[in-house]
């Protein structure tokens, strides 16, 4: 190498290392490098990690060491030692698997900060008569793709999230026995992604296991890398970073390519433990692929999506709000109530009324906020004593607490009234006193190997109807979550034949102790549905619930628009010409 060369390159480190740190290798540890730098320029992961440290500085989850670790790469050379302490790795010279040790991080890390690589893959079969059988959702931090048949061609990263995806049939002697039928028939198998991570991981299964020579083996294909992905339900994603294994298995070397938003525009940067260098060329420049031999992990985040007829995007047309810790069952709340219209209107007629005082004022400020920019609720917070914000609390007992401390006017539109009516055989009706509710209890205890269908359930009803399923129980002396599918209806239609409409879901992901809520609402205005998760806004490309839900949890129906009064007119007009013709004839035989 010539000296210009080599100074050329120290002053490049050199110009670099003040912006952009590496970590130091412990011995082998550079597939844990390579996992963590992708991890810290992960914006949304570094900053969620940063919120539950502050709030958690003793908690037993991995954040507050990522967050001291994080800090340390935004001044200087990083050290990881107490993150392999906290994982558990005792011999630093031997050589592990990343895609192991993400999962791991992962896994070890806070529900709010590990859930942007959290996904809900579910297995789904269907008769030759129609019937569908769901298997239970399947949770995962990367999807696999088998390379085994690829080792003297090409693969395509494309073809093969089309191979995951892609309907297996089994006929003839490979038919499956359907409960419904009571039989075996012809079915069909596919592979859906019910809940889309905002990074979708995928992990290219370069190490294969040999029965013939009983150990594994390196595939070392060459790939085809997409810049952009589509998957299933016309969800895209973007690739900004990737992971390489270099070497076989005995000798391999890890490091991490990652693309960077700057001011003149992304640049591409290599993270090779404490060497961090940027390209000299930009890759997808040709045709939005890239062929790699190397390539071992893929890190795609969800690509942006502009709202039709104009170039705003999603969050700035509807905002989210922060969580303070782990008050997303609040924040799923507050957004359903916002953009329930009359509900947002009736609060700040009540709020002037009552010169803004207690949680009337703290919700009108909110609403006005929100208008805006991504706005934060420590206002309600205080007004609704929750003097622990990183404590996970149930969203149904939030909007009764806020619907009981907001004044009539506004909360009388969730108001509804059941009565028990009992009739004796020989027909003598007794009514009990009318039980006013904000919303109706639907069991699923009994629901565990079915699906469960929301039917008729309320005689007086209020504007907007609540249902909530009770994915919550208590038994052996512990709770414990119904994960059952629901079919859910986009309209509803209950005793005295009052219609409702489907306009708005409060999910829950996860179990009793480190669940999370997010909403989904459709838009009044451009009737379009929309996922508020936190701070996140995201216009769906697909109308959602027309599959079962395992997540559901909050059920929002508004009664429909009533055509009792184009009825009435049309029944008017029938009335009168009827009159008319009526003395048109009597005129006619007078005459």
């Amino acid at each position: 190498m010539s000296l210009l060369e080599s100074t050329r390159r120290l002053f490049s480190s050199t110009s670099l290392a003040n912006r952009y740190h590496g970590l130091i290798n412990q011995g082998a540890t550079d597939y844990l490098n390579s996992v963590l730098q992708v991890l810290f320029m992960t914006e949304d992961f570094r900053e969620a990690v940063t919120r539950y440290s502050g709030k958690n500085p003793h908690s037993e989850f991995l954040d507050h060491h990522l967050k001291v670790l994080f800090d340390d790469l935004q001044n200087h050379t990083a050290y990881s030692y107490k993150i392999t302490q906290k994982l558990g790795i005792d011999n630093v010279y031997e050589q592990r698997d990343a895609a192991e040790y993400l999962e791991r991080v992962l896994r070890m890390t806070s529900p709010d900060a590990s859930k942007i690589f959290h996904g809900q893959l579910v297995n789904k079969t269907i008769c030759s008569k129609g019937h569908i059988q769901t298997d239970r959702d399947a949770p995962f931090w990367l999807l696999p793709l088998s390379l085994v048949d690829s080792c003297s061609e090409d693969y395509s990263v494309v073809k093969g999230i089309e191979e995951f995806f892609k309907p297996s049939d089994f006929c003839g002697e490979n038919q499956l026995y359907c409960e419904q039928c009571d039989d075996k028939v012809d079915a069909t198998m596919v592979n859906v992604i019910k809940h889309h991570p905002d990074v979708l991981c995928l992990l290219l299964k370069r190490f294969e296991f040999n029965y013939n020579y009983m150990s594994y083996f390196k595939i070392t294909c060459s790939v085809d890398v997409p810049e952009t992905l589509q998957i299933p339900e016309s969800q895209k994603y973007e690739l900004y970073a990737f992971l390489d294994h270099f070497g076989d298995l005995r000798g391999g070397h890890y490091s991490a390519t990652i693309k960077i938003q700057e001011q003149h525009g992304d640049r591409w940067y290599q993270f090779d433990d404490t060497r961090v260098t940027e390209l000299d060329f930009q890759p997808f420049q040709l045709d939005n692929t890239e062929k790699s031999q190397t390539t071992y992990l893929l890190f795609y985040s969800k690509k942006k999506v502009v709202v039709p007829g104009g170039a705003q995007t999603a969050n700035n047309k509807y905002h989210g709000l922060v969580n303070q810790g782990a008050t997303c069952y609040l924040n799923s709340v507050l957004q359903v109530l916002f953009m329930t219209e009359d509900f947002r209107e009736a609060v700040k007629r009540s709020s002037k009324q009552n010169a803004g005082i207690g949680l009337l004022g703290a919700l009108t400020d909110l609403f006005d906020n929100l208008q805006k920019q991504t706005a934060n609720t420590h206002k309600i917070i205080t007004q609704l004593g929750i003097n622990r914000v990183y404590e996970q609390r149930d969203a149904a007992e939030c909007i009764e607490k806020i619907l009981t401390m907001t004044s009539p006017e506004a909360s009388q539109i969730f108001y509804g009234l059941l009565a028990n009516q009992i009739t004796c055989s020989k027909g003598h009706k007794e009514t009990d006193r009318d039980a006013p509710f904000w919303h109706l209890p639907l069991s699923l205890v009994d629901f565990y190997n079915q699906d469960y269908s929301v039917t008729d359930v309320i005689k007086h009803h209020p504007d907007v109807l609540i249902l909530l399923l009770k994915r919550f129980s208590y038994s052996y002396m512990s709770y414990f979550k119904t994960s059952c599918f629901v079919e859910i209806p986009y309209s509803l239609q209950i005793p005295e034949r009052e219609v409702y409409e489907l306009y708005a879901v409060v999910d829950h992901f996860g179990g009793v102790r480190g669940g999370h809520y997010s909403a989904t609402i459709k838009t009044q205005d451009e009737d379009r549905w929309y996922k508020f998760d936190d701070t996140q806004v995201t216009p769906l490309d697909y109308q959602p619930f027309q599959e079962k839900s395992q997540s559901a949890y909050l059920l929002f129906y508004r009664k429909a628009k009533s055509k009792s009064h184009n009825c009435y007119h049309r029944h008017l007009f029938l009335y009168i010409f009827f009159i008319l013709l009526c003395i048109f004839i009597i005129h006619a035989v007078d005459s």
